[in-house]
């Protein structure tokens, strides 16, 4: 099972996985069904940990949407119904949000690099390692 889908239907079962601030895990929900799910948790703690840190998302989810405002969605979302091929795009979006909340980067330094690194190089392979900011944005926004 992949530590994707431990945390997933973790949840379905009434148990919510999150960071602590220590950067462990924190189970909470119901104590029996947190139970049934320590020793799978316990199991696959560092790969859990792995997820949870790629999917947080600040508390602050206005401070989250500012930020993502930045990336000015509406316009790329037209881009994309053009025709113009989104995968490229979405790797410089998503690779700009990762300097920005690890490397605390100004959004206009980090979409800089981030498009200098997507341009020159093959980022598909690091991609998985980062936060999908447009689906990001549209949770925060209530679209699911």
């Amino acid at each position: 099972m992949t530590p994707a889908a431990i945390i997933q239907q973790a949840q379905a079962g009434g148990v919510r996985l999150a960071l602590s601030p220590s950067g462990t895990i924190k189970a909470t929900g119901d104590g029996a069904a947190v139970n049934r799910w320590l020793e799978v948790i316990r199991e696959h703690k560092t790969e859990i940990i792995g997820v949870l840190k790629v999917a947080a998302i600040p508390d602050d989810q206005t401070q989250a949407l500012e930020k993502l405002a930045l990336f000015r969605f509406d316009l790329i979302r037209a881009d994309i119904e053009a025709g113009y091929p989104a995968s490229d795009l979405h790797r410089v979006n998503n690779m700009a949000w990762e300097f920005m909340q690890t490397d605390g980067m100004a959004f206009e330094d980090a979409i800089r690099m981030a498009a200098d690194i997507v341009a020159t190089t093959q980022a598909a392979a690091c991609e998985a390692a980062y936060v999908d900011v447009m689906a990001l944005f549209d949770r925060l926004n209530g679209r699911q």
